[in-house]
């Protein structure tokens, strides 16, 4: 065994003084020309004169191992909150096929200043908060959509739908981890987090919630957000420590516009009344 560690010590020694060739006691660096001075070293009661590789390379060498690193959480991150798994209706949304209507502009005009502008914002974001219906979370889904084209990492979730994959992987039988999960969640450029507010209050929600938004408020990772409800409400649904770091983190602005669906409703109420009297 120690024979064995002497040889591969011995090894990457040798590695070191021939792969960067020395003379006048050290070498130039070939990638950004400092002189690297050689070093003694001992290990085992040998001695040995080695040449230091240079602090660009170790530097250049970390960052690939970074990229490497965040290519495969990337990758995961995909195939655990594709937005097509949402339905249609969400994979589809773009600022293009949005429904302009009476209330929808200061949102809609500062969703697509906040995508035009996504590395400028850093980790702040936007909630965009209003009455049920009116479109709000067709504009996250946009956000979401424009920006994953873009290149960016983005998980669109609805909230309901992240606690449910969440809880999901306290079975034995789930394809996925729940720290897998989480980290997918805190990592990604972006999380878009539609209707919150709609799920259930217990303790475990709170916790959950917090974990998450903490997290990407001391990383500042942005994160999207709508809700029915108004930002002074919200402390009631999630916890007033995940209110506080989503008040920091994100600009708030009120949609407006009255209920969509209600108004397609009402319209088809009173063709169908008109078809009856025709």
């Amino acid at each position: 065994m120690i024979q064995a560690t002497a040889r591969a010590i011995s090894q990457v020694m040798e590695q070191n003084t021939t792969n960067f060739p020395s003379k006048d006691g050290g070498a130039e660096c070939p990638h950004c020309g400092e002189f690297i001075r050689q070093i003694e070293i001992e290990i085992m009661n040998r001695k040995k004169i080695v040449q230091p590789v240079c602090e660009c390379v170790t530097r250049k060498m970390k960052e690939e191992e970074i990229k490497r690193e965040r290519f495969v959480q990337d990758k995961t991150t995909k195939r655990l909150f594709n937005i097509s798994t949402m339905g249609e209706k969400f994979a589809n949304s773009t600022f293009e096929s949005f429904i302009h209507r009476s209330g929808t502009e200061k949102p809609f005009k500062a969703a697509r200043k906040y995508v035009n502008e996504f590395e400028e914002f850093g980790g702040t974001s936007l909630g965009i908060w209003g009455s049920y219906g009116n479109g709000k979370s067709h504009i996250a889904a946009a956000v979401a959509n424009e920006l994953n084209s873009k290149g960016h990492t983005v998980v669109f979730q609805t909230t309901k739908d992240m606690l449910d994959k969440l809880k999901s992987t306290f079975g034995d039988k789930s394809n996925f981890k729940y720290d897998e999960v989480i980290r997918a969640l805190v990592t990604c450029d972006l999380l878009v987090l539609d209707d919150i507010g709609a799920e259930k209050v217990t303790e475990w929600v709170e916790e959950t919630f917090f974990g998450i938004i903490d997290h990407r408020y001391r990383k500042k990772r942005p994160i999207f957000y709508t809700s029915n409800l108004k930002p002074s409400e919200l402390h009631e649904k999630i916890g007033g420590r995940s209110v506080d770091r989503l008040s920091e983190m994100c600009i708030t602005i009120e949609n407006k516009a009255t209920s969509y669906r209600k108004e397609l409703a009402k319209e088809r109420l009173i063709n169908f009344a008109k078809d009856l009297e025709a």
